[in-house]
């Protein structure tokens, strides 16, 4: 799916998709909320393999599931030029970059918000968790854990980015 316009997408299921970008969603320009939906086992050539955002105002993610996505780059969820980026009480599991950002990625974002949020067993070259270029970022209440980075950033790489971290655990990456 494709859309370039105020969206919002609320229990749903986006399984098993291949493209080069944004394998299960790609978005551009505008506003996007997505409540209580799967990402599953979506494929990305290039980046994005559940969710793929750029040049994109304000991205909002709540209590949604992304698993077993796999890209290049954000296996789970890929952002570039995002002003505002939120997501909350989702869990990011099993998502695999063969780059950076096995559960997600993240390059030039204004305000990165993570908030009561579990990345778990996600794999990637760098930044298993979260890779983060030219971003500001909080995480808040979230869990890291069993995420394998293999060179750099099991749980987390950030790039010249400004990162909070508050109330985390981060466990075995």
């Amino acid at each position: 799916a494709y859309s370039a316009g105020k969206m919002t997408i609320e229990n749903s299921k986006i399984i098993g998709n291949k493209a080069a970008i944004g394998a299960g969603l790609a978005i551009s320009q505008n506003n996007l909320i997505i409540r209580g939906t799967s990402f599953q086992q979506n494929v990305a050539t290039v980046a994005g393999g559940g969710l793929a955002a750029y040049q994109i105002k304000n991205l909002s993610i709540e209590q949604s599931n992304l698993t077993k996505n796999t890209s290049l780059s954000g296996g789970g969820i890929w952002l570039s030029h995002v002003d505002t980026f939120q997501i909350a009480r989702t869990v990011l599991s099993e998502n695999t970059s063969s780059g950076g950002g096995g559960a997600g990625y993240a390059a030039f974002v204004l305000s990165l918000t993570v908030l009561q949020t579990t990345q778990t067993h996600n794999t990637a070259t760098s930044g298993a968790g979260w890779h983060l270029v030219n971003t500001q970022a909080s995480f808040d209440q979230s869990t890291f854990d069993h995420n394998q980075g293999a060179v750099l950033g099991g749980g987390l790489h950030g790039v010249d980015s400004q990162i909070s971290i508050s109330n985390s655990t981060f466990g075995q990456n």
